[in-house]
């Protein structure tokens, strides 16, 4: 059957993924997010273990919160104005592709289970065309926030179209090439709470121990367009320099602490600093922030 990851905003099923983690979206989580909490099981509850499982359990988390993601996500490129810009992009280009598919359809539309594809696909086109990207936010946060047992007559057509939140998750944004996206706008529609990723079902298969550096395994295999944004090395004349733009970054930017390095220069002479990233060249001693390149 597998193990998965999942990701959870509040209480509501962002996506999950089989035997692994999507390395796009743990990035976005650091190490010092990292909840492990060993799980006991009672005695009498012995026979639940399969062959060969063994105790403890552990649960195993990232967990931040949905105004520190939104602030990484507009780090790495992914801001407000250019979600909703990809959102009319993948809208139009799904409408395309869902017109092509029922004029191929319809041509068998006398089977029914191609009948109801067809009506499925017509009803979505329908929904995409009249939505625009603030409407889309909007019915997202009425059918993500509104009580599971409530009456779909009180909500619009958008909103019950999510719903049930979970089965589906892909159908609440169009057709696009990266998630990241999709989870710029479900972050926007709950505007608070709290973002966990769940690996517990991973380490519980084998896939990871515990102690593993999940997030920073990630950071070393994401595409090179992350990999650049995500390591920062700020280079400053001293230790001064470097102590006090530590904790200022620390304090007044906590959510993009993790993606900066600072290293200082105790004598000016040094042509070369070696640092775990590689080597930056120096040739003044004035604080200069570079992007790692590996």
């Amino acid at each position: 059957m597998g193990s998965y990851s999942k990701l959870m905003i509040q209480y509501v099923l962002f996506d999950s993924w089989k035997d692994g983690v999507d390395e796009s979206l743990m990035i976005l989580f650091s190490e010092k997010e990292k909840r492990v909490e060993q799980i006991p099981l009672p005695p009498e509850h012995d026979h639940l273990l399969e062959d060969g499982e063994t105790l403890p359990f552990f649960s195993v988390e990232y967990a931040s919160t949905v105004e520190a993601l939104k602030k990484r996500l507009d780090f790495l490129g992914f801001t407000l104005d250019t979600t909703c810009q990809v959102f009319e992009i993948s809208k139009a280009q799904e409408i395309e592709d869902r017109r092509r598919s029922v004029k191929s359809l319809q041509k068998h539309s006398s089977v029914e289970g191609i009948r109801e594809a067809v009506d499925r696909d017509l009803r979505r086109i329908d929904l995409l065309a009249r939505a625009s990207a603030g409407s889309w936010i909007l019915a997202l946060r009425e059918a993500l926030l509104a009580p599971p047992d409530t009456d779909p007559a009180q909500l619009s057509a958008l909103a019950n179209s999510f719903r049930p939140v979970g089965p589906v998750p892909s159908w609440r944004f169009p057709d696009t090439f990266d998630d990241r996206f999709r989870l710029r706008f479900e972050l926007e529609a709950f505007q608070t709470g709290e973002v966990v990723l769940d690996i517990s079902d991973l380490v519980d298969g084998g896939y990871y121990s515990p102690s593993d550096p999940v997030s920073e395994y990630a950071r070393d295999r994401v595409h090179a367009r992350d990999r650049e944004a995500l390591h920062l090395i700020v280079l400053t004349e001293g230790s001064t320099d470097k102590s006090v733009l530590e904790g200022a970054l620390r304090i007044l930017r906590p959510e993009l602490y993790l993606v900066y390095g600072f290293l200082h220069i105790e004598d000016r002479r040094r042509s070369v600093v070696p640092c775990k990233h590689g080597s930056l060249i120096c040739r003044s001693g004035h604080t200069r922030s570079y992007r790692s390149d590996f």
